[in-house]
């Protein structure tokens, strides 16, 4: 466990560049005495540098994020995870056919639709079909596929022949990375085959992505920020963001 928040750590410090004290111990949860015994294994590795109230990364920040193995995944930023997953849940109305993506940030969603009557879920996501096991009153609707191993999803031809005949709501998206300069991205040519046919597919497209994942790219771009009719995250991003969802009429909700 304390390997792995230090590894968390090591990414999110990278990821800004430098970040203050009290900001790690707030992200984290841990008390100073933990994160300083946790930045002096980060700085006899090399990759950060303690300074007067924080610390600041050595290395440049990441530019290109590549998918990690879906189990690790579910074990990071899981709080803000489930903070953007119940906002997001707030806009599932009873009767509504929805698309539930494979992110693990979409996944956490299950959690807070169970009492909604006469919902669908369309989904390609292993993780979800198993967890509806334990709620029989969600009509799930789940999709053909190859197995890709490293998503935990069903991808390739049969998935989206399927999807094609679908009407679908609103469909609930994940993504890697996401930038003004890149749009909305993901790492695997598989799953961003699937995402482009659920966004031709669907009347209203919400994104949920937590702040780590802004200003940065991954392999494909699957869509445009302005795409979107919703966006919900965890914290404000920058000032050039928010102007362009202003620009776009793209509605942005932070995650209490």
């Amino acid at each position: 466990m304390r390997i792995e928040r230090i590894n968390d750590m090591e990414r999110y410090i990278i990821e800004n560049g430098s970040v203050t004290s009290d900001k790690l111990c707030e992200v984290f949860r841990i008390s100073k005495n933990t994160l300083l015994r946790d930045l002096n294994i980060l700085a006899e590795k090399g990759t950060v540098k303690k300074v007067y109230g924080g610390v600041t990364a050595l290395q440049q920040p990441f530019s290109v994020k590549e998918l990690l193995p879906f189990n690790d995944r579910t074990t990071t930023n899981i709080d803000l995870k489930s903070k953007i997953a119940r906002q997001a849940a707030l806009h599932v109305q009873p009767g509504d056919t929805i698309f539930v993506d494979t992110g693990t940030s979409t996944l956490s969603i299950i959690n807070y639709i169970a009492q909604i009557q006469g919902l669908t879920v369309i989904t390609n996501s292993v993780q979800f079909m198993y967890r509806a096991l334990s709620f029989p009153n969600i009509n799930v609707i789940a999709l053909p596929g190859i197995l890709n191993h490293k998503t935990a999803s069903l991808v390739g031809v049969p998935c989206i022949n399927s999807l094609s005949v679908y009407n679908i709501s609103k469909a609930f998206m994940a993504c890697t990375a996401a930038s003004l300069q890149s749009g909305v991205t993901n790492a695997t040519s598989e799953e961003y085959e699937v995402k482009k046919v659920v966004m031709a597919q669907s009347l209203e497209h919400i994104l949920l992505i937590d702040h780590t994942k802004f200003n940065q790219t991954s392999l494909m771009t699957y869509s445009q920020l302005k795409d979107f009719d919703l966006i919900i995250t965890d914290e404000l991003p920058g000032s050039d963001y928010i102007e362009h969802f202003k620009t776009h009429k793209v509605i942005l909700e932070i995650a209490e």
